[in-house]
């Protein structure tokens, strides 16, 4: 299995080398199984996961950039920074991932399909933090010697990743759109999923401070199947009790823990997504076999506007001559 290593022992690094090889190992799974009718890797965890991981990304690169941006390149190339400053400052609207949501059934009729686009998405994952780990030695390397050449690769390096951020983003888009396209608008949910996600997504950031430490409610809790516990949080959702259902389930996040199945995700898993699905789930086998639900846009016209200015830079960037960067420098 594909694993990433967290560079520099930095504490966002560490974080986005877990959360990808917890995906990685999901993808593999999936890529890797036999589709000749046997129990399949669920195609929608996958999905859902990856939009977890493509915000670290984001967020561990608009770090990144900002580091490059403020302690190795600083006044050196003024009108660079500005853009790819106002760029990283832009970036978490920009290129925010969709959640999508299917049921295993469409995740079945896709399997082919999922296959072929979890392995694209894969192989460029890999691609992207091998790209950033030579950003960062070339980043280390610049710190060191304020060399011309050094300056200019690090730009280069800084734009190749934005691009292949932008690329990844895309791609993921693509698949949910056409996952989306092979069913009936009869099976789409996102109706009944959004104001559901949104309140959760309203209370989750209190919620989190909180303590959950009732004794009483643990013990209640703890005597409950992971079935009974998914209904209970579907029936507070259902009737809007809100503090009380993300109350709930961190206790039971806590209890589950030490779960080889990890029902209600890890602490970095977000409980507005988590519970949603858990929701989602719930409607899944109540009402239909094939259902899906897509909240946020999944539309790309903006990525293709910002990947054309990202390639006029890299051309203007692969033009520049860089000594002409020592003047500037010293």
């Amino acid at each position: 299995m594909t694993t990433i290593a967290a560079s520099n022992n930095n504490n966002d690094d560490v974080i986005v080398s877990l959360v990808a090889d917890e995906w990685l190992e999901m993808a593999d799974e999936l890529v890797n199984c036999s589709s000749d009718g046997g129990a399949t890797p669920s195609g929608g965890r996958v999905l859902l996961k990856f939009e977890f991981l493509f915000n670290y990304i984001c967020e561990e690169f608009c770090v990144f950039g900002r580091k490059c941006c403020k302690s190795v390149l600083g006044k050196k190339l003024p009108w660079l920074i500005q853009h790819f400053s106002s760029m990283l400052d832009n970036l978490p609207v920009q290129l925010k991932c969709p959640l999508c949501f299917i049921s295993q059934d469409v995740s079945k009729k896709n399997f082919i399909f999922l296959q072929k686009s979890v392995k694209q998405l894969k192989d460029s994952l890999t691609s992207y933090f091998t790209e950033k780990s030579d950003a960062e030695a070339c980043m280390v390397a610049t710190e060191q010697h304020h060399v011309g050449d050094d300056i200019k690769q690090l730009c280069q390096h800084l734009y190749k990743l934005h691009y292949q951020l932008l690329m990844l983003f895309e791609h993921f888009n693509q698949v949910v759109r056409s996952i989306v396209a092979t069913q009936p608008k009869k099976d789409d949910v996102t109706g009944k999923l959004v104001a559901i996600h949104n309140h959760l997504c309203e209370k989750e950031v209190v919620t989190s401070q909180w303590k959950h430490d009732n004794d009483d409610l643990q013990v209640e809790l703890r005597s409950m199947t992971s079935e009974e516990s998914f209904q209970l949080l579907h029936d507070l959702m259902t009737s809007q009790q809100w503090w009380k259902c993300l109350q709930y389930f961190h206790i039971l996040r806590k209890i589950w823990t030490s779960s080889s199945t990890l029902y209600f995700g890890d602490p970095r898993d977000k409980p507005s997504v988590i519970l949603t699905n858990i929701y989602f789930q719930c409607l899944h086998e109540h009402d239909a076999l094939q259902m899906y639900a897509v909240i946020g846009e999944n539309d790309c016209i903006m990525t293709s506007k910002l990947m054309k200015v990202n390639r006029e830079i890299q051309h203007s960037l692969h033009l520049l001559d860089p000594t002409s960067l020592h003047d500037v420098i010293n």
